[in-house]
């Protein structure tokens, strides 16, 4: 849980700070070709490139996902979605979608494995939730 608030804290700093432009989910198609940010080492940035399969939009914000298919050299160069790449923000068209939450474990292609972004609308409308949440 502390892990999801800091990650929402840090989206939140992050497009404040930026003004940042989002891409709702009604607009994420598959076939769409975006990039995501991560780093793999150090403190150098690293882009790899994802395409989107599917879009998952559930009833409740909490089951909404982009399946990605994720590729390029910072995949390569970790050996598949490492889980130190949740969180990293993930842009179509210029656009933020979301973020990397997961790997799919049940996708088991290491050169181009399927990941699931959580859209930045869902986490935008679960801030004001966990806020009002006690942190231990």
């Amino acid at each position: 849980m502390m892990r999801k608030l800091i990650l929402l804290a840090m989206v939140f700093l992050a497009v404040s700070a930026w003004a940042v432009e989002f891409i709702p989910l009604r607009e994420i198609r598959p076939g769409m070709v975006g990039y995501g940010l991560t780093v793999v080492r150090g403190t150098e940035i690293s882009r790899f490139e994802v395409e989107v399969v599917d879009v998952l939009d559930e009833p409740g914000e909490r089951n909404d996902f982009i399946v990605v298919r994720v590729f390029g050299e910072a995949v390569t160069r970790s050996g598949g979605i490492a889980q130190g790449m949740s969180g990293s923000p993930v842009y179509f068209e210029g656009k933020l979608a979301g973020a990397l939450s997961r790997a799919a474990a049940w996708a088991l292609d290491r050169e181009r494995p399927l990941g699931l972004v959580t859209p930045i609308e869902t986490m935008l409308k679960l801030l004001p939730e966990l806020e009002e949440e006690e942190i231990p």
